[in-house]
């Protein structure tokens, strides 16, 4: 949501640093649209625009951390909760996990981290879960939703932590992408947003995000829809995070209902 554990900007390089390969990016049927994608997670990832990366330094490159982050999530902060913004300008409700509001003339960014965002996992919760009744059953099993073997065979929610959140909200964060290659030329506004539809009705969640996809992804557009929703970026980026971590391909999610699995199966109690 745009309106311009608590991980920082780190969780979100993460999630884009694993996919910075350009095969992994191609989120249309056009091999440019593919190279822009790809510049926009090595932008996250601060790997340099016109690195060349093989696959012999593949694994390097996704395993080293970097010295630093991009210098440019300086200029962006993040707020537990909007109670102290004025009532014309709060955005959490109880369906909000986060929303940004973008300084349009300093480029600064600040995220405001709603009571919903905390229930979400962590990327270490999923992967290991910890032993806690809501994680693992009374004999030490982690429950639907944790580990690999227990994500499932398809994209769903189950996938989304507290990093993937703040990815999204970061690529709604136009000043930080304007020097990549292309930005105004494929981006409309100068901004990444939200589809809002009407067709499928938004663009929110894996489900979704792939139907734009099938939908857009062949036409040839000014704005290329796949390009301007920031689902398509974040549950590519979660999908392939995930594939990698696990070892193991997901399949497309088959429907909307089933892209929302962690609702039934339960959140984590709040910090």
């Amino acid at each position: 949501m745009r309106r311009g554990r608590f991980p920082t900007p780190s969780a979100a390089a993460l999630h884009a640093k694993m996919l910075y390969h350009k095969e992994r990016f191609i989120l249309t049927d056009v091999t440019e649209d593919a190279d822009f994608v790809k510049n926009i997670f090595r932008t996250i990832a601060n790997i340099p625009l016109d690195a060349v990366i093989t696959g012999q330094t593949l694994v390097s490159v996704l395993t080293t951390p970097n010295t630093e982050l991009n210098p440019r999530f300086r200029q962006s902060r993040l707020s537990i909760s909007d109670s102290l913004l004025t009532a014309d300008r709060q955005g959490c409700t109880a369906r909000v996990n986060a929303f940004m509001y973008e300084d349009k003339d300093q480029g600064n960014a600040n995220i405001y981290l709603c009571d919903p965002y905390f229930g979400w996992p962590s990327i270490e919760d999923i992967a290991d879960p910890p032993r806690t009744p809501w994680a693992r059953d009374n004999q030490g099993r982690p429950l639907p939703g944790y580990s690999c073997d227990n994500l499932g065979d398809y994209d769903s929610d189950w996938m989304k932590t507290t990093g993937s959140t703040i990815l999204h909200e970061y690529v709604h964060w136009s000043w930080f992408f304007i020097h990549v290659p292309d930005w105004y030329i494929f981006v409309r506004g100068g901004t990444i947003d939200d589809y809002a539809g009407p067709n499928p009705k938004h663009g929110y969640g894996p489900y979704r995000a792939r139907k734009i996809k099938d939908i857009y992804g062949s036409l040839n557009q000014q704005y290329p829809e796949t390009l301007n929703n920031v689902d398509n970026y974040v549950y590519y980026a979660v999908s392939k995070y995930w594939s990698w971590r696990c070892g193991k391909q997901f399949e497309a999610t088959p429907s909307s209902r089933d892209a929302r699995r962690r609702k039934s199966s339960g959140f984590r109690p709040p910090y």
